[in-house]
């Protein structure tokens, strides 16, 4: 905007009003030099146009500002100037009207006169509005009846009550108004009792009037009315309201606080016994700026036996730029608020301090994940370390939008940030939000009934999905081209009992709506192809933007791709010599055996290990303690590595017939229900990816260590390689329950020795079901194992990124055993297994 004078005394006037903030009274002027002087050259009127449709936009009157705005973009459309700023807000008051098409069309001209990604995302969003608004039935929302027709606004929890911001006439002879839009200044205000806005419609209870409610006055913090949400400087605001008297009344908040001017957005700590608080400087407590203007800080007071006393300002306050709006991360050792300060991305921008030794630290910016070249304002953070602000830079509804986006302990950013969509959003200003910390209710404050400095305060509820689905676009391609008609499946982790199939269309592709900051799994099964399972995180995933999912899938006969070969440990159970432990080493089909597979019969108890290799038989036969573990390891190149866990017989013998079935069955009997399920090695590949093991491992163990370790341990890790499958045999579950019992565990432990031993280790656990059930109900269950084998794991230490789980259900046999197949307990006992496939050794 320019203030040089122009040669016209009225015009001049204006300049130095709209200097001042005093909008309405440039409102006013400027009309009436438009309707009366016809004298003005084309640079006059343009200029008292601009002061007429920038002070309407700051004030919120955006009907009358779009009349105005309107003028100045056809003015600047004929002209060589730029003209991107009256393109911007035009663009901004057109969506606050609800004009969404046509303010998509003017961010058009703003990207095609400066082309930025800023003009392209506004775009985005009001070409598909729509997708800030199909959530909207997750929420209800109820007009609280402490509202008046003055502004009331961002209320904060104290004790068993609200305190909130309010511009409601005090008992007063003197009448204080605000410059910027001749409104009431901003006070806060107390309602003693929160569960009396708890209503279902949002009002007072049946037969319940205001003159029923008790009024408790708090000592010492004040009503002026003021409002953060209009303009570049932190301010307050009120006008013609949708009440003009609370159907629930409250009271001031504290003479001592409240003030002659304003008094804003506060937050309670240490137990309710100190607030720091939003207010105008004021004689000793105020501070001096170049432009004479007396800007919102923020003080900190301590609540005493005489009340809210030992006032002092926020040491980082400055006369030349605002401070306001505090909200404290859980432990209240780091303040995020809001400023204007010099070195910000623009507009007023989110800062944090830390609490060190008792010190404010020197704040800094909340970087530009949150802040834009708009106005970022209004921070809660809840005890999740969530936080939620307002923003007009980011893509929204209109106005000001209510965002959220995830914190760390140190107050960084820890996930993408979100639009909450309608109807927490609307057209209008949208901000001062205060929730629970599932954000199942709270309350929100909105000007979306009358606009302008009517705000009200808002309660409400959740019942579905916080942000609603986002969409995606699915496409499958191999070899460069699409695959039509695929089928698959997918699930979100965090409800794995909701499993979705989908199928591609002729362009290989599948329109999704997925739930944001989740992580779903995929997966993809075709006989022409090898399978392939992904997790996706939607961590970040747009709102508004469809969002691509690419999979790329190998054909099964092209080269260097081969359908995984899988060795199956066939044993002859004889028991009457139980000394023994002999079989055959088969392909997956259990039809052909083996030949030149080194197969390796370790005894743990004393180390002592055995070796053979197959001659065209496939055979292999070994002496065994029967006292002692074993470990049963087949090594073929070309093929998985495999591993099987041989526990110590009982010692009763039980003479029967030989037969021939998997190690898996020397434990448990029954269905599904026996045995938990893990990858197969039908999905291993080849096995040869990756460096080998070295002797010493990557952990701290040396490599004297890890032999000692190795001779008692799960296997011995020096003969794996990345890409190995290892069977865990040893566990098991009650029927139809998921939760490892207690003889699973000795496996496990020896499993977490070795991943200590190897600190880089990363494995991925494997589940499988045999095929009796549903398809669904068997991937349902085998996901449920490999989850429970994790979190046993993850409680003994091992970090969660170390260990992927995926349950396989039943899709994948190692037999023949199929639905629709006959099969004997032992067959279908052998397809119920859990291995682990190793992702890494050492870090690259």
């Amino acid at each position: 905007m320019s203030f040089a004078q122009s040669g016209n005394w009225q015009v001049d006037k204006l300049a130095k009003d709209y200097a001042k903030l005093s909008y309405q009274r440039v409102i006013s002027d400027a009309k009436g030099i438009l309707r009366r002087d016809s004298s003005l050259d084309e640079e006059q009127k343009k200029e008292v146009l601009s002061k007429l449709a920038y002070s309407l936009y700051n004030i919120n009157d955006y009907k009358q500002a779009e009349e105005y705005f309107s003028t100045l973009a056809s003015l600047v459309r004929g002209s060589t100037e730029s003209g991107n700023d009256i393109l911007e807000k035009y663009a901004k008051v057109l969506a606050g009207n609800g004009k969404y098409e046509q303010s998509s069309n003017v961010w058009s001209e703003y990207g095609a006169k400066s082309p930025n990604t800023r003009a392209d995302d506004f775009k985005a969003l009001q070409s598909n509005i729509q997708a800030l608004k199909r959530n909207s039935s997750s929420y209800q929302t109820y007009y609280l009846p402490i509202n008046t027709n003055n502004a009331d606004f961002s209320p904060t929890k104290y004790n068993d009550g609200l305190v909130f911001v309010s511009a409601r006439a005090k008992n007063s002879p003197i009448k204080r108004v605000f410059a910027w839009d001749y409104s009431p200044f901003l006070d806060l205000f107390f309602i003693d009792n929160e569960k009396q806005l708890e209503t279902e419609d949002g009002s007072m209870g049946a037969g319940l009037s205001s003159s029923d409610l008790d009024e408790v006055a708090l000592d010492n913090l004040t009503t002026d009315s003021y409002s953060a949400n209009d303009g570049p400087t932190l301010s307050f605001k009120t006008a013609m309201g949708f009440q003009t008297k609370p159907q629930l009344a409250s009271d001031e908040f504290s003479g001592k606080l409240n003030s002659s001017y304003h008094e804003g957005p506060c937050q309670f700590f240490e137990n309710g016994e100190r607030v720091i608080f939003t207010r105008n400087g004021i004689k000793n407590l105020s501070y001096e700026s170049d432009d004479g203007l007396n800007r919102v800080h923020l003080y900190l007071a301590k609540k005493t036996t005489r009340g809210w006393a030992n006032l002092e300002g926020f040491p980082f306050n400055d006369g030349n730029y605002s401070t306001g709006h505090p909200a404290f991360m859980p432990g209240e050792k780091i303040l995020f608020f809001v400023s204007d300060m010099p070195g910000g991305y623009g507009g007023t921008d989110i800062y944090y301090s830390k609490l060190e030794n008792e010190q404010w630290q020197t704040p800094q910016n909340a970087g530009s994940d949150i802040n834009t070249d708009g106005n970022e304002m209004f921070p809660f953070i809840d005890e999740s370390s969530i936080l939620y602000f307002s923003s007009d830079g980011h893509p929204g509804l209109g106005g000001l939008d209510l965002f959220t986006i995830t914190l760390d302990e140190n107050g960084n950013v820890a996930s993408g940030l979100h639009n909450l969509g309608e109807p927490l959003n609307s057209s209008s200003d949208d901000f001062g939000i205060l929730s629970d910390k599932d954000f199942t209710k709270g309350y929100f404050s909105s000007n979306r009934k009358r606009g302008g400095s009517d705000d009200d305060i808002y309660r409400f509820t959740r019942t579905g999905d916080k942000l609603g689905c986002k969409d995606a676009l699915l496409s499958v391609i191999t070899d460069e081209k699409p695959i039509a008609d695929l089928e698959f499946f997918y699930y979100e982790l965090s409800d794995k009992d909701n499993v979705k199939k989908g199928k591609t269309d002729a362009k290989g592709q599948m329109a999704l709506c997925l739930n944001a900051e989740s992580i779903y799994y995929f997966e993809f099964a075709d006989e022409s192809y090898v399978t392939n399972q992904k997790y996706i995180d939607t961590k970040g995933i747009s709102d508004y933007r469809v969002n691509p999912i690419d999979i790329v899938l190998e054909k099964t006969q092209d080269a260097n791709i081969l359908r995984p070969q899988v060795l199956v440990m066939g044993r002859e159970k004889d028991l009457s010599r139980i000394d023994k432990y002999r079989g055959v080493i088969f392909l997956g089909d259990m039809e052909k055996p083996v030949e030149g597979v080194r197969v390796r019969f370790v005894n743990k108890c004393t180390g002592r290990a055995s070796e053979v290799v197959t001659s065209r038989d496939g055979k292999y036969s070994f002496d065994r303690d029967p006292a002692c573990d074993y470990e049963f390891i087949a090594i073929k190149s070309g093929f998985a590595t495999n591993y099987e866990f041989v526990p110590m017989e009982d010692k009763r013998v039980i003479r029967g017939n030989p037969s021939v079935s998997s190690n898996s069955s020397s434990r448990g009997s029954g269905s599904n229900s026996s045995s938990s399920s893990s990858s197969s090695s039908s999905r291993s590949g080849s096995g040869t990816v990756g460096s080998s093991l070295g002797k010493s491992g990557s952990g701290s163990s040396s490599s004297s260590d890890v032999s000692k370790r190795s001779s008692n341990s799960f296997f011995d890790p020096r003969i794996f390689k990345v890409g190995d499958f290892v069977k865990l045999d040893n566990i098991y579950y009650e029927t139809k329950d998921f939760s490892l019992a207690s003889a699973a565990q000795k496996d496990l432990d020896q499993l977490i020795l070795v991943m200590e031993s190897y600190s880089d280790m990363v494995i991925e656990i494997f589940s499988h079901t045999d095929s009796r059930g549903t398809l669904k109900s068997n991937l349902l269950l085998s996901q449920k194992r490999a989850d429970d084998v994790k979190a046993y794991l993850v409680r003994k230490g091992i970090a969660s990124s170390r260990i992927k789980a995926v349950g396989m259900g039943e899709k994948y046999p190692v037999n023949k055993c199929k639905d629709g197949v006959q099969c004997t307990e032992a067959e279908y006992r052998r397809n119920r297994r859990t291995e682990f496939k190793i992702l890494q050794i050492e870090r690259i």
